[in-house]
């Protein structure tokens, strides 16, 4: 889909009516990195978390992955949950709820607040007011990303930390080496694992119709729900004019990843904030199937941590501490 066309208002109303439609399944960040989204977050809020009295924003919150993995270090604390979409909150603050006795003993205060789509984007609250604001998994949902850093920068108290997590890297895309070795272990792994090969051919984009074809016909049961949900979007967006015509689901989750990969150069390209830390995971694109055989994915593992060695800066998904400016 040409992403070159679309505007911001239609990407904001994507996002919001999507992450209402999937509020009940999403859980943050792709399922394959959950363990190591969440040994990473319960780190940082060690490091970064602990302090008594902290005002804590969680941007992008969702359906409460990541306050989930923190809370249990937070001491006297707010932690402010924010999110585009309403259900998701919902499910949040009922997910939150088996946490009520610790919330409690450790004197926590937990908001919600749904944050109005806006252009350009504004975060609902005071100058200055914010000690540490999270994202996580969001920034690609972003039509201008480099706003939300603008927005982080206002709201943070003077050496406050803006920590994100998991975000596609562009880096990952400009090292030859990597996509090169991605390439060829692709191959080799395809004729060891046949299975990945139909995965990697159902993504290309000559597939799309036959893909359809096979999803309305042999797989109508399984996949009704998605023609609803489909069908509902469409509805609301030629309603509203936000679009002529109708969009598969696919077209949709497109627009919602408005951002293909983030540069993380623009974390500290206006110079408001300083690197702390920065660090890659998934060197090995491989790793984002599902290599159910135990031997060859531990093989995997391994050649993506040799791999992450060598290029510490370059995996798929990078996770950034950094500190306001004076």
């Amino acid at each position: 889909m040409n992403k070159k066309f679309i505007d911001e208002k239609l990407v904001l109303e994507v996002n919001k009516i999507l992450h209402n439609y999937f509020s009940k399944i999403y859980v943050g960040t792709p399922l394959q990195f959950r363990n190591t989204a969440v040994k990473k977050w319960t780190e940082v809020a060690t490091n970064f978390l602990s302090k008594d009295s902290l005002k804590i924003l969680d941007f992008g919150s969702g359906t409460g992955f990541v306050p989930q993995a923190i809370i249990p270090h937070l001491q006297n604390s707010t932690l402010i949950c924010m999110d585009i979409s309403k259900d998701s909150l919902k499910i949040s603050k009922s997910r939150l709820n088996k946490y009520k006795k610790l919330i409690k003993r450790k004197k926590i205060k937990l908001k919600f607040i749904t944050n109005l789509p806006s252009i350009p984007l504004r975060i609902p609250l005071p100058s200055s007011s914010v000690d540490i604001v999270l994202v996580n998994f969001v920034l690609h949902h972003l039509y201008k990303p480099e706003d939300f850093v603008s927005e982080a920068h206002r709201i943070l108290k003077n050496k406050g930390i803006l920590i994100v997590g998991f975000e596609p890297n562009h880096k990952f895309l400009k090292n030859r080496m990597l996509r090169f070795l991605n390439v060829m272990y692709s191959l080799v792994i395809s004729l060891i694992n046949p299975s990945l090969i139909f995965k990697s051919i159902s993504k290309m984009p000559l597939m799309y119709y036959p893909k359809k074809f096979i999803k309305k016909t042999m797989l109508k049961k399984r996949y009704a729900k998605y023609d609803v949900i489909e069908n509902n979007l469409n509805q609301h967006f030629i309603k509203n004019g936000l679009i002529r015509k109708s969009l598969s689901l696919d077209d949709f989750l497109s627009i919602s990843n408005y951002q293909d990969f983030i540069d993380p150069e623009i974390l500290i390209s206006k110079r408001l904030f300083t690197p702390v830390t920065f660090e890659t995971y998934v060197h090995l694109d491989l790793l984002n199937y599902e290599i159910k055989n135990r031997k060859l994915k531990h093989i995997m593992e391994k050649i993506d941590l040799s791999l992450r060695r060598r290029f510490p800066d370059d995996g798929s998904l990078f996770f950034a501490v950094l500190k306001k400016k004076k």
